[in-house]
């Protein structure tokens, strides 16, 4: 009898990154399990995919044949789907009893009112799957009141629509820490009672956006008389033209009774734990073959009962106690290392990095980076810096990854200037040396060994930017002829807009650039010497003992895959004149003379990374991390918004 989680969710709530979680998180404990992807707009996965809707239908072409727009293009994909469930089928059965994880779109009228969706996993559980929908929500929600309520709808009405065992989650939990102050305790939150404690905050809430005579003591619970909220002789009582509707959503609400919420942090293995636990339980799992094999920390937890997470315990470890949980598991880490004999922490997946900066590897004594040897090095280098997790969570929530990258140009002669700035609009293609499976990339791709805290994007030789990206200083390139190879190291900044959360990152540093020459026949000219030895010293490994099989050539191959076809090497003809700035002919070919001739990868070497948060516009807040060449350490300094 094979089992699934149905993985719902709003855009932006984590559902793929929660698919990729799970799914390590399941073979590590031995269970077998195969992700299916049910989205036609999702064409970059992290995840290995064992079925793909996309071989069925493609966002891309309903939207040509039948002229609709994203939204519509998706309702009608899960139509399409369900009048195909053959094929559905057949693939399914191809993969026998492995547990699947399906990862649905996200838009939310697919689980709300819309019938495809439903229709589709009625009919997988007439064929025998035991189903959970397990449907994931942000939660930042909980830092405004009117989120809050909203998600609980929208959640109210998946459990409804779907008819199936069903779990609510509160997902990147572990950022607690970067929300405005919450009025009560997580529990309150998770729990979903009492929701006439809230009232007053929504209320002061809405009256600072139209107008009422809310005042921010009002705010406060033990200020209100919640009996009386409506007593027109008290002006000083929250009012508005919405407390009566309200009233009656938060009534509502309470009186189905169905809502709570578990809590996720996804790189935290005993949050996955607990949350694992609870979906067992609502789908009727117990341990499948594979795992009575032999003694998985699976079949551990569950027999000898290992404390699982309550609320109070996610917020004391997320919120009231992080740095000291922190440091706990640093020195926790150290001793695990010790006791292997190779002075380092476990693999970077358990890595976790307070919000203070410090490093979660322990320095090794007091040394510079500069005079402690090959080992020392590596063991520092295996912490990723602190802002990753959440800038990777805010950039996730845009329809379309773009920034700002700003360059200094050469000013012309006479100028009173040595410099002129430039800007223009890129996309950010991920981190380097971790380009996400995609599974219409055809390109061969180097295994995971490295990973890093640089920037990538990508480019054509002939534009502009390129010679500005070398520089113009000593060692970098000066003339036309060396900017057609690697090299690089001119000073960028690359400014995001994230305007769901509210939140700007400036990422300020040096840019490498990769050229065809990066793996060549032959000596290695300087500037391949340079890109090797720059990003080098910032990549860290985490499969030691494959070094030797990663490619930097492989790797530039995969980037050029993972472009759409339509802007390979753009425009293909050359030369790169006005008559010809066009997109050109769509190239297929990965190993195109002149496509790969102009294609470069662009990797930025961050030194310093904002983040300004105006999510709150009363309670602004900046962090400055700055890199530490002498300790290869990120600090972190809150300052003045």
């Amino acid at each position: 009898m094979p089992f699934a989680q149905l993985v719902i969710g709003s855009p932006g709530a984590g559902k793929s990154t929660y698919c990729n979680g799970m799914h390590q998180f399941m073979s590590a404990i031995g269970r077998k399990c195969s992700v299916v992807n049910l989205d036609p707009a999702n064409d970059h996965t992290s995840y290995p995919v064992a079925l793909d809707v996309r071989d069925l239908v493609t966002l891309e072409e309903i939207m040509e044949a039948e002229d609709l727009g994203p939204n519509g293009g998706v309702l009608y994909a899960l139509e399409e789907l369900e009048h195909n469930l053959d094929w559905l089928e057949a693939g399914l059965k191809e993969l026998g009893d492995d547990y699947i994880l399906f990862d649905c779109p996200g838009q939310v009228e697919l689980f709300t009112h819309h019938s495809s969706l439903r229709h589709i996993f009625l009919r997988l559980e007439k064929l025998g799957y035991r189903l959970v929908v397990v449907q994931l929500t942000d939660s930042y929600v909980i830092s405004q009141p009117s989120l809050y309520i909203s998600a609980l709808l929208v959640a109210l009405r998946g459990m409804l629509q779907m008819d199936l065992p069903h779990i609510n989650v509160l997902t990147k939990i572990d950022n607690l820490r970067n929300y405005p102050d919450l009025p009560f305790n997580l529990d309150f939150y998770t729990e979903v009672q009492a929701l006439d404690y809230l009232q007053p905050h929504l209320e002061a809430e809405q009256g600072s956006r139209f107008g009422s005579r809310v005042t921010a003591s009002s705010t406060e619970k033990d200020d209100v008389d919640m009996d009386n909220l409506e007593d027109e002789d008290d002006p000083g009582k929250p009012k508005s033209k919405f407390s009566a509707l309200n009233s009656a959503i938060c009534e509502m609400i309470e009186n189905f009774g169905l809502l709570s919420f578990h809590t996720l942090a996804v790189e935290d293995k005993q949050s996955m734990l607990t949350l694992l636990r609870a979906i067992d339980r609502a789908g009727g799992y117990a341990f499948g073959a594979a795992e009575g094999v032999n003694e998985t920390v699976w079949q551990v937890a569950m027999r000898e009962g290992e404390t699982m997470l309550e609320p109070r315990d996610v917020q004391e470890r997320w919120l009231d106690r992080r740095d000291e949980f922190d440091e706990m598991e640093r020195e926790a880490w150290k001793k695990e290392a010790e006791a292997e004999g190779d002075g380092a922490p476990p693999g970077p997946q358990s890595v976790r990095v307070g919000e203070d900066g410090k490093a979660a590897t322990p320095v090794a004594g007091e040394k510079s980076f500069e005079d402690m040897d090959i080992e020392e090095m590596e063991a520092l280098k295996k912490s990723p810096a602190p802002w990753k997790s959440t800038f990777l969570s805010h950039i996730g929530k845009l329809d379309s990854p773009e920034f700002v990258l700003s360059t200094l140009q050469k000013a012309p002669e006479g100028s009173p200037v040595p410099y002129v700035p430039r800007a223009r609009y890129c996309i950010f293609r991920g981190f380097f040396a971790e380009l996400p499976e995609n599974t219409h990339n055809e390109a061969p791709m180097n295994e995971r060994v490295y990973e890093s805290d640089m920037p990538t994007f990508t480019t054509d030789v002939r534009m502009l930017k390129v010679p500005q990206l070398f520089g113009s200083s000593a060692g970098h390139a000066n003339s036309e002829e060396q900017w057609q190879g690697s090299g690089g190291g001119g000073p960028v900044e690359a400014v995001y807009w994230v305007k769901p959360t509210m939140t700007q990152w400036r990422v300020k540093g040096e840019a490498f650039i990769l050229g065809p020459d990066i793996e060549g026949d032959g000596e290695e000219s300087s500037g391949v010497r340079t890109v090797k030895s720059e990003l080098g010293k910032r990549m860290r490994v985490v499969k030691p003992g494959k070094e030797k099989e990663w490619s930097w050539e492989t790797e530039m191959t995969a980037h050029f895959g993972n472009t759409p076809p339509g802007l390979r090497g753009r425009p293909v003809t050359e030369p790169y004149d006005e008559e010809n700035l066009k997109l050109g002919t769509k190239v297929d070919d990965l190993h195109h003379k002149v496509a790969r001739k102009n294609f470069r990868v662009v990797v930025i070497r961050p030194q310093e990374v904002e983040q300004t948060d105006l999510s709150d516009p009363e309670k602004a807040r900046r962090y400055l991390y700055t890199y530490s060449q002498d300790t290869a350490e990120w600090k972190t300094q809150e300052l003045w918004p």
